[in-house]
């Protein structure tokens, strides 16, 4: 009886990490948790049955086909994408489950000397076994989500963490193969122990992991939520400074038919230099105005326009030459971000104490198929080099190294004397 409940609590064990494969893989409609109970629930349903019903012994092979057969329906029906894709997974997760089969027989027999006929029987040596099978399953688990996930957004940052499912498998194979070899009699009590410890460091390994991806995906949200926040005040500063030029362009114009007799009764009475001037002043009024278009990107435009007009930044000497940003091939949260950051880094650095001429420059353009954004800024040539690693500023250039690397572009700085420059360039498609 001892070793039945051993069994289906490896088997809950070995269906978790199914669970677990199948949803870091695939989009599934099911939840952790909720997939593995649900195949728990069905498996038990079927072990019962064969056990108690049929009389049909573990390891026989027609009724691990039909188990296996009923574990991958579920699975079908679970998991949302196309039938290729349906059928090259499972056909992965099958072939896997045969290797590790083999894997921990092959090991099994060599660890306690035993020939295949002895190993058939229910003992405490074929529940060790099993132990064998939920390491090999944790090892081919985290290599195969490694593996299918290595080129998917944000993976990079989790990969680390992920390694140390399949590093924890290998460790804990040694120490079992060691541990069984050094003869120690093997009790339903310490099989029980060396499950409980198992069990209880792969749901904290896979627990850490999810952990840590579920508050790298909230920092990117906030992110997002923040760089949306910055779009938006962005936006309403320039329709605020849009509606201070409409009032100072309501004020001229009151005064503007005053001003033009003014001057016509200068050139009438011959005083042109002075007609001259005051048309000059008047001119320069209408100037002062307008706002300022840099690129048609409404977002782009915003977002330097409030930047210029900040205080901080109005003695910074700035020349700007934005060509072909609609070429960009990002959405407007992506825009916002990308700009963001690299003004906000050009500009803080440009006010940096010690610089006798700061200046920002922002310039971009379309070469051979490849759209480029250069940023150039004046900098202390006494103040240390900045990197990606700098905690003040490492955030900001992650963000605009993610937004590049999502779409095929790459991201450098460099810095030579008193000048950083930063360059981001996509790849377009020509129709």
């Amino acid at each position: 009886m001892s070793h039945t409940i051993l069994y289906f609590a490896i088997t809950f064990m070995q269906l978790f990490l199914y669970g677990f494969q199948w949803t870091e893989i695939c989009r599934c409609k099911l939840s952790l948790p909720s997939f593995t109970l649900l195949m728990f629930l069905v498996n038990s349903a079927v072990d019962a049955a064969a056990l108690f019903v049929l009389h049909i012994p573990h390891g026989n092979i027609p009724y691990s086909l039909v188990q296996s057969a009923i574990l991958f329906t579920i699975m079908w029906l679970t998991f949302e994408g196309s039938l290729l894709e349906k059928i090259r997974l499972i056909a992965v997760s099958a072939l896997l489950a045969i290797l590790m089969e083999l894997f921990c027989l092959v090991i099994s027999l060599g660890v306690f000397g035993m020939n295949y006929d002895e190993f058939k029987e229910p003992s405490a040596n074929l529940s060790a076994m099993q132990l064998f099978s939920i390491d090999s399953m944790l090892f081919c688990t985290g290599i195969m989500v490694l593996v299918m996930n290595r080129n998917r957004e944000g993976f990079r940052e989790v990969r680390g963490y992920l390694a140390m499912i399949p590093l924890y498998a290998v460790i804990h194979v040694g120490y079992l193969i060691l541990y069984y070899k050094s003869g120690i009699e093997l009790t339903n009590r310490i099989l029980v122990l060396q499950f409980m410890l198992q069990a209880m460091m792969s749901f904290l390994l896979i627990g850490f992991y999810r952990l840590i991806k579920r508050n790298l995906a909230r920092a990117h949200t906030e992110e997002r939520l923040r760089q949306m926040e910055t779009s938006m005040q962005s936006t309403h500063e320039y329709y605020r400074l849009a509606h201070e030029k409409f009032d100072e362009i309501a004020r001229i114009r009151h005064d503007f038919r005053n001003q033009m007799q003014t001057v016509e009764r200068l050139l009438a009475d011959g005083h042109t230099a002075e007609a001259r001037e005051n048309a000059s002043l008047i001119q320069g009024a209408l100037d002062d105005t307008r706002l300022p278009s840099y690129c048609p990107d409404p977002i782009v435009d915003a977002l330097l326009t409030v930047k210029l007009n900040e205080p901080d930044n109005r003695a910074i000497h700035t020349e700007i030459l934005l060509r072909d940003t609609e070429q960009l091939p990002l959405d407007s949260y992506e825009t916002c971000s990308l700009f963001s950051n690299l003004i906000d880094n050009a500009f803080s650095a440009a006010r940096e104490n010690g610089i006798r001429e700061p200046f920002v420059r922002i310039r971009s353009g379309i070469l051979n198929d490849i759209c480029l954004l250069k940023v150039e800024n004046s900098c202390n040539p006494a103040a240390p080099a900045r990197h990606s690693d700098d905690p003040s500023h490492g955030y900001g250039l992650r963000i605009i190294d993610t937004i590049t690397r999502r779409h095929g572009g790459s991201f450098q700085i460099t810095r030579e004397d008193k000048t950083v420059t930063a360059l981001v360039a996509f790849p377009i498609s020509r129709t």
